[in-house]
């Protein structure tokens, strides 16, 4: 024992050795630094020298170290360890480093600082980016184009838009450009500028894909005042545009949302009055449950164990006759189903009234009501649970003995 801990003391001093050694090789940054590390880009080091000071001045670099770093941007090798020297740094100079630098590149390094002046948001940079929009080069077109979002300017806005309907190739990266854009202006606070975008996109012609995040963010952005719009899509036949109107209906107030969705419930066809259906049951408001119950009672399947499954989340009194005979009913799933309903709601006053209901029920429902009584672990059913412990039925009885471990108290 003596000799492991005697190892264990020479190993840990070693560790801290190197750990001090290790720290003594790698200073914390002072403001010579930098001096150094710009004469090392401005001298005949090795490569692996110039990207490593790159990388540092990336932590460091002023409007001193900007020179060095721009002449770099033309190298194939170290064009984009200079960019990423060049992209923290808190001064213009930079920014306009990387706009010379777009007349003087092409193909990957063009498209690296064109990256690089999107990172940076630099405005003045619009009207070149725009040119390039133009560029036959598809990925220096698609990168002008996805800077112009990051810049998001009322200027960079007109040159995407401009290019909305321009050349079908370019249409998926200008429209991700645009939704890029909305979201930055509505962090900004510019909220009618993001909508104008918003609306203009989803009816433009480009990808599906980006009309439904349009949509979205559309009725999100509105709130309440985004309602029409999402009814809107109940009755369109597009799968994709009504299944995102029911996703952004989370964000809107679930009263008024709620209210609208019923009023249409019966004008949909049953798979939509199913999707319906399980949003009312997220939402969670109480003025559902009418609806919801006559959906349970009668209609099509799918309609049916929709909102069969949603009333386990409306735990109301009123929804227990529907869900105890549908669960002792003859069609499996819709019975399997209630009975997961009934277990599910959580509300007090359910388990009085089902405790209630055991000591008058017979069968079926009486067995049923026994499982219950043992998932829910309702105490007051303890006195009838010990009765029915005697019953003549042999799975009724050991069902009850079954029960009564859940439900006894201490």
């Amino acid at each position: 024992m003596r000799c492991f801990a005697a190892v264990l003391i020479v190993l840990t001093a070693g560790i801290l050795v190197l750990a001090s050694h290790g720290m003594a090789q790698q200073p914390p940054p002072a403001p010579g630094d930098e001096t150094q590390l710009i004469a090392v880009l401005e001298s005949d080091a090795p490569l692996f020298d110039k990207a490593k000071a790159c990388q540092r001045l990336a932590t460091i670099g002023t409007a001193r170290a900007v020179p060095a770093l721009a002449r770099l941007l033309t190298d194939k090798q170290l064009s984009h360890y200079a960019r990423y020297g060049l992209e923290p740094i808190p001064d213009r100079s930079a920014d306009a480093a990387l706009r010379e630098a777009l007349g003087k590149l092409e193909g990957g390094l063009l498209v690296g600082v064109i990256n690089s002046i999107g990172m940076r948001r630099d405005r003045q940079a619009v009207e070149p980016l725009g040119e390039l929009l133009g560029s036959r080069d598809a990925d220096v077109a698609a990168a002008a184009a996805a800077a112009l979002g990051r810049i998001a300017s009322l200027e960079a806005l007109q040159k995407l838009r401009g290019a909305l309907g321009a050349r079908p190739e370019l249409r998926s990266s200008v429209a991700d450009a645009c939704l890029t854009a909305a979201d930055m202006l509505v962090a900004e606070g510019g909220r009618a500028d993001a909508l104008a975008l918003y609306d203009q996109l989803r009816r433009a012609d480009v990808p599906k894909r980006h009309r439904v995040a349009a949509l979205l963010s559309t009725i999100r952005l509105r709130g309440a005042e985004g309602l029409d719009l999402l009814v809107e899509q109940l009755a369109k036949a597009d799968k994709d545009l009504f299944e995102a109107a029911l996703s952004a209906a989370h964000q809107l107030p679930a009263a008024e949302v709620t209210r609208a969705l019923l009023q249409r419930l019966d004008n949909l066809p049953p798979g939509r009055q199913a999707l319906v259906i399980h949003v009312l049951g997220d939402l969670g408001d109480p003025a559902a449950l009418p609806g919801v119950l006559g959906a349970a009672r009668s209609g099509p399947h799918s309609v049916r164990l929709a909102a069969i499954q949603v009333l386990g989340k409306l735990p109301a009194v009123s929804a227990l006759p529907v869900l105890l005979d549908t669960a002792v009913g003859e069609q499996e799933e819709l019975a399997e189903a209630a009975r997961r309903s009934l277990v599910q709601m959580e509300s007090g006053e359910v388990d009085r009234v089902l405790a209630e209901s055991l000591a008058k029920s017979r069968g079926k429902r009486l067995l049923l009501l026994v499982e219950l009584a043992g998932q829910r672990g309702i105490t007051a059913a303890a006195p009838t649970l010990v009765k029915l412990a005697d019953h003549q039925d042999p799975a009724v009885a050991a069902t009850a003995v079954a029960a009564l471990g859940r439900t006894a108290g201490p």
